[in-house]
């Protein structure tokens, strides 16, 4: 999705960007009638709504005492720290589950501690943290102690998600989003998230032109020109203004408006399917095509003419 990246379309010989300029963008997407229904975990169901067929008493329950999380996170990073400072400002009176799918597994309280910032926690008013996963749908827990009093902070690898539940969880989760790699951060940026970006090392491009797109919407200053400027350990202020979670839900749309690669796809396709049926026209494009190559027009000639002949075949409307 930057200059960085392998990612190409091998076919149509283009690259997928996401910067200034002239880039094609990335691919957004949506999600059709969101709910918590439709979750089909079942170690996440009977988890958070005690059933793996939960009703919509069950959902509201858990919704309104818990706040969810998601995190889709390659290796050891602060997200946990920062879903906790997130929520103490934005959702004080709830508690704090994390879904964290995920190969890595805790085995013991020391490893907990590696992952946790024990002081902040403290001061967040969290008594301990319960890491759960799953064997075989056997569930495991380790509970890490930290003061007498306070909330309890679960971080939850619930096992394999299907491609439906990573897109369900990341859309009805907190607008705080741990992501890393194309697929989890453009679901970010397509569903209104504040991308908590783990970024690669090829990746470095991308996460710099995010930072600048948001300095073009909003200006250098706004907490989310911030916050993208930091690729770790976001500042508390910046994490706790609620600007923050507005400027991402512009942001997306700002995304989708401007850098989505689906309409150029579907022009992709609309164009080779339509020079498949209409040999007429393959003729006409390339007698263009030559004029322009050997200058006889210039490439805004170029598109006028092809407008044309598309609206005068019916292809387009003159709008």
């Amino acid at each position: 999705y930057d200059k960085d990246t392998n990612m190409a379309s091998q076919s149509f010989d283009l690259k997928l960007q996401l910067g200034l300029g002239t880039p094609l963008g990335v691919f957004t997407q949506k999600i059709k009638d969101p709910s918590w229904r439709a979750l089909e975990n079942d170690n996440l169901n009977n988890l958070l709504f005690t059933t793996s067929h939960p009703s919509q008493e069950k959902i509201d329950n858990y919704t309104s005492s818990h706040q969810l999380f998601m995190c889709y996170q390659a290796s050891k990073s602060n997200f946990f720290n920062e879903a906790v400072q997130f929520s103490a400002k934005h959702y004080p009176d709830k508690s704090i589950d994390i879904c964290f799918p995920s190969r890595r597994k805790m085995n013991s309280k020391e490893e907990i501690e590696k992952n946790i910032d024990i002081e902040l926690l403290k001061k967040q008013g969290i008594a301990s943290v319960t890491w759960i996963d799953y064997d075989n749908n056997k569930k495991n827990e380790i509970v890490f102690p930290i003061q007498e009093k306070g909330k309890v902070l679960r971080i939850i690898n619930p096992g394999t998600l299907s491609k439906k539940d990573f897109k369900l969880i990341t859309f009805m989760s907190a607008p705080l989003v741990g992501c890393t790699g194309d697929h989890s951060l453009t679901q970010a940026l397509s569903y209104g998230k504040i991308p908590a970006y783990q970024m690669a090392g090829h990746k470095r491009q991308l996460a710099i032109n995010l930072r600048d797109l948001a300095i073009r919407k909003f200006g250098e200053e706004a907490p989310l020109s911030k916050f993208l400027g930091e690729m770790d350990n976001h500042p508390k202020e910046i994490l706790e203004n609620k600007l923050l979670i507005e400027q991402a839900k512009e942001f997306s749309d700002f995304i989708r408006d401007e850098y989505s690669f689906n309409r150029h796809i579907k022009g992709i396709i609309n164009e080779r399917l339509y020079r498949a049926k209409d040999p007429d026209f393959v003729k006409f494009e390339e007698e263009q095509r030559n004029n322009y190559i050997y200058g006889n027009i210039s490439a805004d000639q170029l598109k006028e003419q092809m407008k044309k002949e598309l609206v005068k075949r019916g292809v387009l409307t003159k709008n």
